[in-house]
């Protein structure tokens, strides 16, 4: 084990989870991980804070979380997710100057993009879609890969300057 995170209780099952370097704001010492989970029979992407971290001198760092920030769309709206299996974070300022969290929402066949506050942006839908798995971005050449159940590959090009769907 290279890493124990521990969540808030009411995260029920974590899907995935991205380190993000701290705002400037921020102690060196301290990060965030964007998290997609469920909680109540609800699907959310959120932002859990580091607090301190203990190592048991075997390069296994327990690190506690709190629950800063989340996103999960109003119920019956169309921003709501379903399955938010997988993440992509942008941070390189240089290429874009947001940072924007992709989200993988996959029972909705989309990828829904929001900004580093977890606030709606835009959703981006591919030509063809067959249950959005993974994402890969590529920040330098403005892409985002998506993996698709079917096992293809898709992609969005000019990501930082998509349509909203």
């Amino acid at each position: 084990m290279i890493r124990e995170i521990q969540l808030e209780s009411d995260i029920e099952l974590p899907l995935h989870a991205v380190e993000v370097p701290p705002p400037s704001t921020v102690s060196d010492s301290a990060g965030q991980y964007i998290v997609s989970h469920t909680g109540d029979g609800v699907w959310w992407v959120g932002v859990n804070v580091r607090e301190n971290d203990s190592n048991d001198g075997n390069n296994n760092t327990t690190v506690m979380a709190e629950n800063k920030l989340s996103y999960s769309g109003a119920p019956g709206s169309d921003r709501r997710l379903a399955w938010p299996c997988h993440v992509a974070v942008s941070t390189n300022s240089d290429v874009n100057k947001d940072n924007f969290v992709f989200v993988a929402d996959n029972y909705n066949d989309r990828i829904v993009v929001l900004n580093s506050d977890l606030e709606f942006v835009r959703h981006i839908k591919l030509d063809k879609t067959y249950r959005v798995r993974r994402l890969y971005l590529d920040e330098e050449n403005q892409r985002l890969y998506v993996g698709l159940k079917d096992g293809n590959v898709g992609r969005v090009d000019n990501v930082f300057s998509h349509q909203n769907n």
